[in-house]
């Protein structure tokens, strides 16, 4: 029976040491959580001013291409603008000329003289 309470005492002794040691390791545990919650903390406090710049540069990069495409709307606007003032003046050149019997007779009569001076040049060639 002695035999039994030796290896009672033993076994007693080891569990009071096995606790000891995970209550060391538990604090060890602890502290390292502790500083890893640290550690965190500063890295969330330094990342969260250069994510508000990151935010800023975003909102100004926004409001630029706005400002881009407002300002190549109106150069697209301004273009067209012109193309069509250029294309009424070219029609409204069409529609006038036309109509004037004088220009028709110029350039009948232009006609007639190139054709006159082409026949009297190829009659003399011959």
């Amino acid at each position: 029976m002695e035999l039994v309470n030796y290896a009672l005492v033993l076994l007693i002794l080891m569990a009071a040491v096995l606790c000891f040691y995970a209550i060391l390791a538990l604090k060890k545990l602890t502290e390292t959580l502790s500083s890893m919650q640290a550690d965190l903390h500063i890295l969330v406090d330094k990342t969260l001013p250069v994510l508000e710049n990151l935010d800023q540069a975003v909102d100004k990069i926004n409001s630029m291409t706005t400002e881009f495409e407002r300002k190549i709307y109106q150069v697209e606007n301004f273009a067209n603008t012109v193309k069509e003032r250029f294309n009424t003046l070219v029609n409204f050149k069409d529609d006038v000329m036309p109509k004037n019997p004088i220009f028709k007779m110029i350039k009948n009569l232009s006609a007639i003289q190139k054709g006159l001076s082409a026949f009297w040049i190829k009659l003399k060639e011959n």
